[in-house]
């Protein structure tokens, strides 16, 4: 029995639907991942609210060229090493507000960006994949926004109230940079209540952010319901500890390991293989000829086949000889038969 491993890129929450045919919010579309502190992918609305993650923006502008987001910010926080106190201060401060531009972005992304929550590509993959003989899948994602989180729920009822909640099912789900709606619930009311100005309320929770680990202190998901005003909430994305391989969830990456031993195929959405440590990944743990790919993309979508095959080919394995490959996008899946049958079948 096929148990497909599916992997999301920013490409595919951008495409997430079809705008000629949607009313949307441009205005909320998500940004691919180098657009996003270029003067097109940013809401300046948002930026003006972190006054220090602006004056970084010009240099991760132009170290995010050629690294994904996550290997540029976990740059910029190793070379604290080598800074004064200040300038080291000053650092800390500015990535605390990258992280928290990506939470709201990404929550206005979110909430706003489709006009029915439940008609997107999301929706009609899942859908298709329920109405299949595929009966256990892991899912991957890149993402931060929750579309395909709410495509889920909507489809095959999941609720995602623990992070336990995201490996459960018979569909598991990953979240390898984390989520918009991933924190640290840190209690610190007395303290809080006092502080008089933003530039303090950062440098709290950058101690407490120093302080946490992941190993013993897992991030939770906030339920609006149960949230409270007194809460200093850490967001849980971006930039991940340098021991965990590029993984929000450091046990994450062993799972995926093993549902990588046993799938037969990989498929790939919107994602340019730019995060070679998941290539790697990939590389080392499929099977050899069993495994079938199937890459979805627009006009890069072979040169992402090729970043994966070169690695599987560099580590003496060899890849089926029929890849299947779409340039046509997410939303022009639905219009390829051919590669609908090699994803569902």
């Amino acid at each position: 029995m096929t148990k497909p491993v599916i992997i999301f890129g920013a490409g595919a929450s951008y495409d997430v639907i079809d705008s000629a045919d949607h009313d949307h919010s441009p205005a909320y579309q998500p940004p691919l991942t180098n657009n996003l502190f270029s003067k097109e992918g940013c809401r300046g609305d948002l930026i003006n609210l972190y006054p220090r993650m602006r004056k970084l923006m010009p240099e991760i502008r132009s170290r995010i060229k050629n690294r994904t987001l996550e290997e540029v910010l976990m740059g910029l926080a190793q070379e604290m090493g080598n800074m004064n106190e200040e300038s080291r201060e000053n650092r800390k401060l500015q990535l605390i507000e990258v992280e928290l531009y990506l939470k709201i972005l990404f929550t206005h992304v979110s909430d706003h960006y489709l006009p029915q929550k439940d008609v997107n590509n999301y929706v009609t993959f899942l859908t298709k994949l329920k109405d299949s003989n595929i009966t256990e899948a892991s899912i991957v994602t890149f993402n931060y926004d929750l579309f395909l989180d709410r495509a889920l729920s909507h489809v095959f009822g999941y609720q995602y109230k623990t992070i336990a909640d995201y490996h459960k099912n018979s569909i598991k789900y990953y979240k390898v940079h984390g989520s918009v709606d991933w924190h640290y619930p840190c209690s610190w009311t007395d303290i809080y209540d006092q502080i008089p100005n933003s530039d303090h309320a950062l440098r709290i929770m950058n101690q407490l952010k120093s302080n946490l680990s992941l190993k013993n202190r897992p991030p939770t998901i906030k339920n609006e319901q149960e949230y409270h005003d007194h809460v200093i909430e850490m967001p849980h994305l971006a930039i991940p500890e340098p021991t965990d391989k590029g993984f929000q969830i450091e046990d994450h990456a062993d799972m995926i390991t093993n549902d990588l031993k046993k799938t037969n195929k990989v498929i790939v959405i919107g994602w340019s293989a730019s995060d070679e440590y998941f290539v790697d990944l990939i590389a080392k743990n499929i099977s050899t000829s069993q495994t079938e790919l199937v890459v979805i993309g627009t006009k890069n979508a072979p040169k992402t086949f090729r970043k994966i095959n070169s690695k599987v080919t560099e580590l003496s394995k060899k890849w089926l000889n029929n890849p299947h490959i779409s340039q046509k996008g997410f939303s022009g899946l639905w219009a390829e038969d051919e590669i609908q049958d090699a994803i569902f079948s």
